[in-house]
């Protein structure tokens, strides 16, 4: 199995939650929602034992830690992979000015608001006189943030061959689905922040592909669908339905050769193996399963497996009460082109 490193956000990262990938390629490294910008500031040396709380978790200690330390560098390092992939949508989300103990840094921090309310209450940070504040990323010194991008081009130049650098060039879906599973379009002033956000970014990547010769490019496809997330109208464009998840893991098959109908239970036939290997990732829920159908079939559709766990529900079982199990089946192998 190859091993890759994901520097970015969901956008990224979620490629290789896809089913096709699952039994080829594992993440050993996530660095997440970290801006170039970020990575290479300044760093705020607070012991990593002072974000060893009962509150955070884990994985909040480890941002934390990249965020404010600048310590994601030294963990790649650490723990070298065979790829490593970007996104740098993260740089279009809100910043942080932050200082400490007469020391100034930004972070493009996951989770910030409420993070860094947590220390900001705490003695220590008290004591240190620790503050924070949101900034816009427009009020970034562009020629600061295209140095901190020059700075992870001679990092990766030195640490990775260009074949093993792949930069994901993101799409922003223009259109969304709400709960009752209708593709909805966004507001104009949604629609237009939204447009300029991934202009920006793409413009780091163009720039970023630009100075890597041999690089892997890795394009999102333009006609995605946003999905409903925790219940917001209009939500942010980086989450998406189940079936663009199904066409980026297949483009990112093509992209690293991986043929992954080696890998599946030659009990099933492709798109039904495919189908259960969506169900048994914990990133598939049973709502991504149903938004699919809405998609493919180009009608609304309820669940009607609310309060049931999904492993509980087994793929033959998805037609009872909606009688579309085949059509969405076929609809896969319609999309790929595969024939059981």
């Amino acid at each position: 199995m190859q091993t890759m490193s994901v520097w970015g956000c969901c956008v990224g990262r979620n490629i290789f939650n896809a089913p096709q990938l699952l039994n080829s390629i594992s993440v050993k490294n996530f660095i997440f929602q970290i801006t170039p910008f970020s990575c290479f500031d300044v760093p705020l040396n607070i012991p990593y034992e002072k974000f060893d709380l009962p509150v955070f978790t884990k994985f909040e200690k480890e941002c934390l830690d990249f965020n404010l330390n600048k310590t994601c560098i030294e963990k790649l390092e650490k723990n070298k992979t065979d790829y490593i992939t970007f996104d740098f949508v993260s740089s279009s989300f809100e910043m942080f000015r932050i200082t400490f103990n007469d020391k100034t840094t930004i972070a493009r921090l996951w989770e910030g608001r409420r993070l860094l309310n947590v220390l900001s209450e705490i003695k220590y940070f008290k004591e240190n006189e620790f503050a924070y504040e949101i900034i816009d990323y427009s009020c970034l010194p562009p020629e600061l943030v295209y140095d901190a991008q020059d700075q992870l081009i001679r990092w990766l130049k030195i640490n990775y061959r260009p074949e093993q650098i792949i930069f994901c060039i993101p799409t922003f879906p223009n259109k969304w689905l709400n709960k009752e599973l209708k593709v909805c379009k966004y507001s104009e002033k949604n629609e237009l922040k939204y447009k300029d956000d991934e202009k920006y970014v793409r413009e780091l990547t163009q720039y970023t592909i630009q100075q890597i010769d041999g690089c892997n490019i890795y394009s999102f496809p333009e006609n995605m669908v946003a999905a409903e997330w925790e219940g917001r109208t209009e939500p942010p464009p980086f989450h998406y339905t189940s079936m663009d998840y199904l066409q980026q893991g297949e483009l990112m098959c093509e992209l690293l050769g991986v043929d992954w109908e080696k890998s599946y239970c030659m009990d099933l036939p492709p798109c039904s193996y495919m189908m259960e290997k969506w169900r048994l990732n914990y990133y598939y829920s049973r709502k991504k399963l149903f938004d699919t159908e809405a998609i493919l079939l180009d009608q609304p559709r309820k669940d009607p497996f609310i309060g049931t766990s999904i492993s509980s529900v087994s793929i033959s079982s998805w037609g009872k009460g909606l009688n579309t199990v085949n059509q969405l089946k076929s609809k896969v192998l319609e999309h790929f082109k595969k024939k059981c």
